[in-house]
């Protein structure tokens, strides 16, 4: 073979090695320069219907776990009519779960014992939830949610980490359609 065959040979493998190395780093340098020079092509919406809680409050070390994904509420002590729409919301959302209406808990943090009204509402009304009276947990819920006086039901996870909390009108279908797309995205719980 000849040297100028050679040099040939060589020219050619090597424009297929620079071919192969320019096909594997092009999108990767396209990504970067997206990401850090054109920011308003990255997406700010999100599906959840939720607010997230940022960061997240992190319940595992003071409640007892259940290894399921949780629904918290945190009322005032004397229960109003929102309180009580908010509890049968969080009823019907658990009940639509179907098929995963065992992977949720419900519970009601208090941060004093329930009155004989709430107790007896509570009982009669909406038996399964899991009545908890501590009020440090009950403070950090409500001063997490930056919803002063309003009901909030809380979105904690297996691991015991509150992430999501819904208000008002949130409570309903939208908190539905949040609990059914975690339910089906996870495997935990």
């Amino acid at each position: 073979m000849s040297e100028l065959e050679a040099e040939k040979v060589t020219g050619v493998g090597r424009n297929k090695f620079l071919m192969l190395v320019a096909i594997a780093f092009t999108p990767i340098a396209i990504s970067y320069l997206t990401y850090f020079f054109m920011p308003g092509w990255i997406p700010t919406s999100t599906t959840n219907e939720g607010a997230f809680m940022s960061p997240p409050l992190e319940l595992g070390e003071r409640l007892d776990l259940s290894g399921k994904w949780e629904l918290l509420m945190a009322p005032a002590s004397n229960c109003n009519a929102e309180c009580k729409q908010a509890l049968v919301n969080a009823r019907q959302v658990h009940i639509s779960l179907n098929k995963n209406t065992p992977r949720l808990v419900r519970r009601i943090i208090l941060a004093e014992p329930a009155p004989e009204s709430l107790s007896g509402y509570l009982g009669a009304e909406h038996a399964g939830i899991e009545v908890i009276v501590n009020p440090t947990l009950y403070k950090d819920l409500v001063s997490r949610s930056a919803v002063a006086g309003m009901t909030a039901l809380y979105l904690m996870d297996p691991t015991g980490n509150v992430i999501l909390f819904y208000v008002g009108d949130k409570t309903g279908k939208p908190m539905l359609k949040d609990m059914k797309h975690l339910m089906k995205l996870s495997n935990i719980g």
